[in-house]
């Protein structure tokens, strides 16, 4: 059964920080709402990306919308696909990155290596809006999901540091209201090519979501991120 690490959930507090509440969760998770399958296809990989990021050392948040509808691309840490070719939206978050022009140069990473957790280690939290992926069950697991990561993001947003929240597409908006600082909420559109245009945020190809999360970390007198990947 995949386990919460330990400093999340202290930090998460009641009623989250009840190991067999999580548990249940994660149990209830996987007993599928369709056709399934259910991803990550190993429960054990749920939690990755909080193992990957501490909670003492987060610095930026970054929230998807769901896994990857692969098997051998869901691994728990949101956009990262270590060892394969890289999908559509993770080409499109480098193309944007080497768009930016931020004072740290971007250089894409060879073209099958599409591995994050270099940034994860960096302290960025790589979540999607619904840990879990289940075809044509979108809005289910993202609704089920919905409160637990609400308390991630409360959480995170408590810590006295500055932290800007990038929020990619609408079910990642739809959790904006747990991040307590409005100025650290950082809205765009999801990479995805199927990404429409919405009143409620800008598309993601014409918008620099990496040079207004590092702005709103220099006006607050912290440093920038290094964005760069080997």
């Amino acid at each position: 059964m995949a386990r919460l690490p330990l400093d999340w959930l202290s930090a998460l507090g009641q009623p989250w920080n009840d190991p067999d509440r999580i548990d249940q969760l994660v149990g209830r998770a996987y007993q599928g709402r369709g056709t399934g399958p259910v991803l990550p296809s190993s429960p054990d990989d749920l939690f990755r990306a909080f193992e990957l990021t501490p909670f003492a050392q987060v610095r930026a948040v970054i929230v998807g919308q769901d896994p990857y509808p692969d098997a051998n691309l869901a691994h728990g840490v949101a956009f990262s696909a270590p060892g394969a070719p890289l999908p559509k939206a993770l080409t499109r978050i480098f193309s944007n990155l080497e768009a930016s022009k931020l004072a740290t140069t971007f250089t894409r990473p060879s073209p099958d290596n599409g591995d994050l957790s270099e940034w994860a280690g960096r302290g960025i939290l790589l979540i999607n809006a619904a840990l879990t992926y289940e075809k044509d069950q979108l809005r289910a697991h993202c609704g089920y999901w919905k409160p637990f990561l609400g308390a991630v993001l409360v959480a995170v947003s408590k810590k006295p540091e500055p932290i800007p929240f990038l929020l990619l597409g609408g079910k990642a908006v739809d959790l904006s209201s747990s991040v307590r600082r409005a100025d650290a909420r950082v809205l765009t559109g999801h990479p995805t090519p199927r990404s429409k245009r919405t009143r409620r945020f800008p598309l993601f190809e014409f918008d620099r979501p990496f040079v207004r999360a590092n702005t709103f970390l220099t006006d607050n007198r912290a440093n920038p991120i290094d964005w760069t990947l080997i």
